[in-house]
């Protein structure tokens, strides 16, 4: 799904939904319905993403969802503006933190974060996702970290060791991984472009796009970039 192939992925979701649905698997549905959502977001289908999360809400009411998938669904209600919805699953997530592990403390952190930079608190969000990063150095962290770096400084040297450390000798595996290795390339080129350094810009625009390959052909992420490198030729 991360490589632009978003209407097959929602395809094979939905087949694999529909079949988790019919042998009562509440969490991978949920799971599920998360990255189904997460593909609707991403080309714009606010309406289809908003049911999936709505499921989502009824599969939580009776089943367990562990602090890294609350994390995932209160990600999700902030994307889609649903602020107050995530500030409700993050105290479900708080309630359900184990003390003594550390990658649960990270996940509550991280949460938090995005909530305050969802609520323009973008400094106090930043010192949460470094919290967090403290407990636990995985990639998902680093890229909401990241991210709020070039959120508050689109030159960032900061969001660009983060980038550079997420897709160094990285294997494009997972659900967030992927997508954070994927968008590291993007981000890279954005921040290098912003400083002037057209050469470098190019060069992770042309990764991204060579990640990017098989996408759907009407990503409109695709074309702006391709628009942009042949602006780029022509002035050179």
């Amino acid at each position: 799904m991360y490589q632009g192939k978003i209407k097959s992925a929602i395809d094979h979701l939905k087949e694999g939904i529909e079949f988790r649905t019919i042998i009562g698997n509440g969490l991978s549905t949920a799971r599920d319905r998360m990255y189904l959502a997460s593909a609707f977001l991403s080309e714009g289908s606010y309406d289809q993403a908003e049911q999936q999360i709505v499921e989502v809400d009824k599969i939580g009411q009776i089943t367990y969802l562990a602090p890294y998938y609350l994390m995932i669904w209160g990600n999700l209600c902030i994307q889609n503006n649903h602020l107050e919805k995530a500030k409700e699953i993050n105290r479900l997530l708080a309630s359900r933190i184990n003390p003594k592990n550390d990658r649960d403390k990270a996940i509550h952190a991280a949460l938090s974060g995005s909530i305050l930079v969802a609520s323009d608190s973008l400094l106090k969000g930043i010192e949460l996702f470094e919290s967090a990063l403290r407990f636990s150095e995985e990639d998902l962290i680093k890229g909401q970290l990241a991210n709020a770096y070039f959120q508050s400084d689109r030159n960032s040297e900061k969001a660009e060791v983060l980038f550079k450390e997420i897709i160094r000798d990285k294997k494009i595996v997972g659900f967030e991984g992927q997508q954070i290795y994927l968008s590291g390339h993007l981000r890279l080129a954005e921040i290098y472009e912003n400083r002037g350094q057209v050469e470098d810009a190019i060069n992770y625009y042309k990764a991204y796009l060579s990640l990017m390959k098989n996408a759907d052909n009407d990503l409109p992420v695709i074309q702006q970039i391709e628009n942009k490198l042949e602006q780029y030729y022509i002035r050179g």
